[in-house]
């Protein structure tokens, strides 16, 4: 499930997106693919937006909230089960990949394998401190404290301390 790009399904008749517009804020159109059982949904919101999934399609239809201008209030706007789905999942991704821009480890190198082990380090360091902060009594540490951490325990393990 994802969104994707209108020039990735050219060959898909979904409706033009500017008479979806003209339909109105709720308007959306679909079409589903009997060999793969791809759903394609495209909607009509603040703007066009078009999904695809292979599990979810528009049935069953929910309502959302949405600020309209012209009545000066929120109303309720019909959703495909398909925008739902999307909207309740879509966060995880995201949020690790916007963790790993933040303090990512700088590889300048043509070795290909060298960057996949990097990204691969990262991932595992943000996977680590989300898992950290939610089973942990400990909420306010920050990734940056907990990548100097991890930094300090890897310098520091070979090093015995001596107590007299």
């Amino acid at each position: 499930m994802g969104t994707i790009r209108k020039n990735r399904i050219k060959n898909c008749p979904l409706q033009d997106e500017k008479q979806l517009l003209k339909q109105g804020r709720s308007s959306y159109d679909y079409r589903k693919d009997s060999h793969s059982d791809l759903i394609l949904v495209r909607r009509a919101d603040n703007k066009i937006v078009t999904h695809a999934s292979s599990f979810c399609g528009v049935q069953p239809l929910s309502t959302v909230k949405r600020w309209d201008s012209n009545e000066i209030r929120t109303i309720d706007v019909p959703c495909p089960s398909i925008v739902h789905q999307y909207n309740k999942h879509m966060g995880g991704v995201d949020l690790a990949g916007m963790l790993i821009e933040l303090y990512r480890i700088p590889m300048k190198t043509r070795r290909w394998y060298m960057r996949l082990f990097g990204f691969m380090l990262d991932l595992s360091v943000v996977n680590t401190w989300l898992v950290f902060r939610s089973e942990s009594l400990d909420k306010k540490t920050s990734l940056k404290s907990f990548r100097a951490d991890i930094a300090n325990g890897l310098m520091f393990s070979g090093e015995r301390k001596e107590t007299f």
